[in-house]
């Protein structure tokens, strides 16, 4: 029996439980069945609270922390685990390390769509951020250093580049000087479907790079369906202060505006998975509650988490809200039924504007109807595909 050697990364420890591990356990279940053995190692780099130890990896996993990323500490796991495949949740710095660093082992490389790419880190000033971040970096000064290494390119280059980009969010990925002259995205995307395609090709990928799967996000319809709709308001939650793209001050202003105005209603706050509790615990109540779980609410309030998908093809009452200086993308106007940064506008919109009647948009009906399996459509096109 064949071994085959699976890489995944993810950033912080406690996010290898959601896609990484849910499509693992998959290529484990169907690959049961063919006559080879897989092995999953899986690589993070940060760790967001002590108790982040992954609960649903497969079991004998390897699971290794490394948290400055670089050739010789991936050289040591590869000589050990010779790789098939490497999967990342995204398009980041780190992400392209190691996707470069796959690349030059002849290993099959690919990127799952998570959400919408947000291109700059921070929205706060650049100083306060780096004051707030100062060991993210320089872990990505660090990075850039070994992708230079790596691809053979003047460091200078390539941190001004990436500087460029996500930090700075000035140009489109694709006009980079480095992205012209050096492959660095993944071989394959797994995109939700092909509408995503024009957004794709702004980072490089091409139609034969595309692989469609399904959003995962709109399994959560199914067990919201199961419980009758409730006249409560669910707010999805982001990590907006922990990545540094708002200030903690500013966001438990927030939150305190956000519970004493919206007094009286039922509100749950659907946390991130790296939501830190202390900005919300000492505004908990019995009407303002915290949750893990995304509650069949009549109306959502968010920014622009992707998750506000579902309630939008769930034809649910949509209320955005945009922070000073941090502008909703554009990308997810379209959701909304109304965006506000005013709590006096929110109010009369809650009042005077909020639908009773709900239509299941057909793009979700298509998914409930054909009981699409997204992780399953990534797992056998892996087990299919390596070698």
């Amino acid at each position: 029996m064949n071994t085959k050697n699976i890489y995944f990364y993810d950033r912080y420890q406690v996010l290898l439980d959601r896609y990484p591990a849910l499509i693992a356990n998959e290529i484990k279940r169907i690959g049961s069945k063919s006559n080879n053995k897989f092995n999953f190692i899986f690589i993070f780099s940060d760790y967001f609270q002590d108790d982040d130890t992954p609960k649903i990896t497969p079991i004998k996993s390897n699971i290794h922390y490394i948290p400055y990323l670089n050739t010789n500490s991936l050289n040591k796991l590869t000589k050990k685990h010779p790789p098939h495949a490497f999967i990342c949740i995204g398009l980041r710095i780190p992400d392209i390390l190691l996707i470069s660093y796959f690349k030059k082992l002849k290993t099959k490389t690919y990127m799952i769509q998570h959400g919408l790419f947000i291109k700059h880190l921070t929205r706060i000033t650049l100083v306060k951020h780096f004051a707030n971040k100062f060991h993210h970096f320089m872990k990505y000064f660090i990075y850039s250093f070994h992708l230079s290494k790596l691809i053979q390119k003047p460091f200078l280059i390539v941190l001004n580049d990436l500087f460029t980009f996500f930090i700075k969010g000035k140009c489109k990925f694709i006009d980079l000087q480095l992205a012209k002259e050096t492959n660095l995205i993944s071989d394959k995307v797994f995109a939700f479907d092909k509408k995503w395609d024009k957004y794709y090709h702004n980072y490089g990928y091409s139609d034969n790079q595309f692989l469609y799967f399904g959003n995962p996000d709109y399994s959560i319809a199914k067990d919201m369906l199961s419980n009758p709709i409730e006249d409560s308001i669910c707010y999805i939650c982001q990590s907006l202060v922990e990545d540094g793209r708002c200030l903690k001050n500013d966001y438990l202003d927030f939150l305190k505006d956000l519970s004493e105005n919206l007094s009286g209603r039922k509100v749950y706050l659907k946390l991130h998975p790296r939501s830190d509790l202390k900005l919300y615990k000492q505004f908990e109540n019995k009407n303002f509650i915290l949750t893990r779980d995304f509650e069949n609410c009549n109306t959502f309030l968010g920014h622009y988490s992707s998750l506000i998908e579902v309630p939008y093809q769930l034809g649910r009452n949509i209320i955005l809200w945009e922070f000073k200086n941090h502008p909703i993308p554009e990308s997810y106007i379209k959701y909304s039924d109304y965006i506000t940064n005013d709590f006096s506008d929110l109010k009369s919109y809650l009042e005077n504007n909020i639908r009773t009647d709900f239509t299941i948009k057909t793009e979700m009906k298509e998914f409930l109807g054909t009981n699409c399996k997204p992780y399953s459509n990534i797992a056998n096109h892996i087990i299919n595909n390596i070698e």
